[in-house]
């Protein structure tokens, strides 16, 4: 057997793992992890055989591995060195995905199926969060609601709402995107609206703040480019929402005024005061990626009696990695989202613009819900993050080749 016909047979093993990748992120670690480790095996087999070792994505790679650079200088201040091997590892694992998603989607129609078959995943998830909502139990991973949460939030199969929440923005953002197409037939929007529906219901029904209001930003982004006339309108009607939004939805706004008490609002400042500290001790290298969770009891308030993630993963990293680690990781993104942007007068009016825009629209939601989140040290989820990224890279990539 040729190289040729081994490679080919590679890429419809990667089609298979990759497929299994965008159910995997939404329930289950281990399937995550095995789809990732295979996606990544298989590009080295391919790349071996083509004898191609130029990095995918370009100097967006090279930014990305200064990020994994550093991530093992942090070495250098750790005192848990297997618990930095490992959550190095976890980062290196992140930009091969990132790489081998370039690398993989080469075309046009290999986006556009992905994609559509990405958010049909979230379709049938926000349907299992509506069972969870119904029943108290979801059917995937039979999470249940806790009976004394007022607020009944959905998380579906999902481990939080939170998480449920950031994974929604990404792919409601691109179904709305899709659905507000000047290109859109009728026939097409109502069947984009029956998706539509239940996804914005566990949206919702997640009661997650930070995703609604970084859902804000991502449509924002995305009618700043798509229409100005419903961008305008959104300004609009976030500017009357006092008026009619839901009470619910008010109350929900209105527990900030617990800030300085008690509460969710108030927890997140007294993390966010202690990581400060971390990240005063040692600002340049940090105490060594992966290991927070082992210092952080050592800086936290006095007044703080537990010990969780920062509920910031920028400044999570900043004392893992110190203040040039994160800063390289949002130098990476943002060269990321300017070049992204740069492919947008390429493209036409179409299917293929309405995922583009939906799809780096929704990613720029979700990197500011980790403004008040952990989404970067969930396994799943920064699985789905760096999928995503490496999707708007690969499509980047498709244009500016067809347009050399």
């Amino acid at each position: 057997m040729n190289s040729t016909k081994i490679c080919n047979m590679i890429d419809k093993i990667m089609l298979v793992a990759f497929y299994l990748l965008a159910v995997g992120v939404t329930f289950s670690t281990a399937l995550t992890e095995i789809s990732t480790i295979s996606i990544i095996i298989l590009m080295f087999i391919k790349r071996i055989l083509t004898k191609d070792y130029n990095l995918p994505g370009g100097a967006l790679s090279y930014v990305l591995l200064g990020f994994v650079i550093w991530n093992l200088l942090s070495f250098y201040n750790t005192s848990y060195l297997y618990e930095s091997f490992r959550g190095f590892l976890k980062v290196f694992k992140y930009m091969l995905l990132f790489m081998a998603t370039i690398d993989y989607f080469n075309s046009r129609l290999r986006i556009k199926r992905y994609m559509l078959y990405l958010i049909s995943v979230s379709f049938f998830i926000a349907l299992d969060g509506i069972v969870q909502y119904l029943l108290g139990v979801d059917l995937i991973r039979h999470r249940v609601i806790d009976p004394l949460d007022y607020l009944h939030r959905v998380s579906a199969s999902f481990v939080h709402s939170n998480d449920f929440g950031a994974y929604l923005i990404v792919t409601l953002t691109i179904f709305l995107s899709l659905f507000f197409s000047s290109t859109r037939k009728f026939k097409g929007r109502i069947l984009l609206l029956v998706a539509i529906l239940p996804v914005s219901w566990c949206f919702l029904k997640t009661q997650s703040r930070g995703a609604w209001l970084s859902f804000i930003v991502a449509i924002l982004c995305l009618f700043s480019i798509k229409s100005k006339k419903i961008f305008i309108t959104i300004l609009i009607l976030l500017a009357a929402s006092p008026f009619f939004l839901p009470d619910n939805i008010k109350q929900r706004f209105s527990d900030f005024s617990t800030i300085t008490t008690q509460g969710t609002a108030w927890e997140r400042v007294k993390l966010w005061q202690g990581t400060a500290r971390m990240v005063k001790a040692h600002p340049i290298l940090g105490f060594g990626v992966n290991t927070y969770t082992k210092n952080f009891p050592e800086y936290k308030p006095e007044n703080y009696p537990d010990a969780k993630y920062t509920h910031n993963s920028y400044l999570h990293m900043a004392g893992e990695i110190g203040v040039v680690g994160v800063g390289i990781f949002i130098a990476f993104l943002l060269l990321l989202v300017i070049s992204a942007l740069t492919v947008i007068k390429k493209l036409q009016r179409g299917i293929h613009r309405d995922l583009y825009l939906g799809l780096l629209a929704g990613v720029i939601g979700f990197l500011c819900h980790c403004f008040v989140d952990t989404h970067l040290y969930s396994v799943t989820l920064a699985v789905f993050l760096f999928l995503c990224l490496g999707l708007i890279v690969a499509f980047k990539k498709v244009i500016n080749e067809e347009t050399a």
